[in-house]
């Protein structure tokens, strides 16, 4: 694998964790409105 596509995968991975992080903090927020 070149570094290159190293690269792009932990930032891929990176964007990733970011985008479902941001999905549980919206499903707690509405959960809690829920209740």
């Amino acid at each position: 694998v070149s570094p290159n596509r190293r690269t792009e995968a932990a930032r891929f991975a990176q964007l990733w964790n970011e985008i479902i992080t941001s999905f549980r903090e919206e499903d707690l927020i509405s959960d809690r409105k829920e209740l």
